[in-house]
């Protein structure tokens, strides 16, 4: 099976228990980390999206609770994007305009699954939809099978 990414959205909504979609978050959290779904990459600037809110909003602990779960996760793998695919994600950045180009991060992140070869992304974001080459799931659904 391959692997997918997941942006932070959905490991935010699967520990913020008063999210709007945190049931169907805690569904993909759970069914990456029992392997139940794909396993699942968690790119460095993704995580201090993820990191960054918990600490505020909650608190340190929180962050750290999580850092730790995914790090130990057998179902998420934490990964730094390359500088060259780094700047690839600068220049989609640039390219994309009009009335609601993608953001920064989320270019970078397509930057990344693009030089990966990687075809799905966990995430509510419908930024993702922008990339011809990705395919955005939002439901705890295993696109390979």
């Amino acid at each position: 099976m391959s692997d997918v990414l997941v942006d932070a959205n959905v490991v935010l909504d699967a520990r913020n228990q008063n999210a709007g979609r945190h049931e169907q978050a805690l569904r993909i959290f759970r069914g990456i980390d029992r392997g139940e779904l794909p396993r699942a990459r968690v790119v460095n600037y993704v995580m201090a999206e993820i990191l960054h809110p918990l600490q505020k909003r909650f608190r340190k602990g929180v962050a750290i609770e999580t850092l730790d779960r995914l790090q130990e996760s057998r179902g998420f793998d934490l990964v730094n994007v390359p500088q060259g695919v780094h700047a690839d994600g600068e220049r989609l950045f640039r390219l994309h305009r009009g009335s609601d180009p993608p953001e920064w991060v989320d270019s970078l992140i397509a930057a990344y699954m693009l030089s990966e070869g990687l075809e799905f992304i966990y995430s509510f974001d419908d930024d993702f939809d922008t990339f011809d080459s990705i395919t955005r799931l939002n439901t705890a659904d295993n696109p390979f099978q």
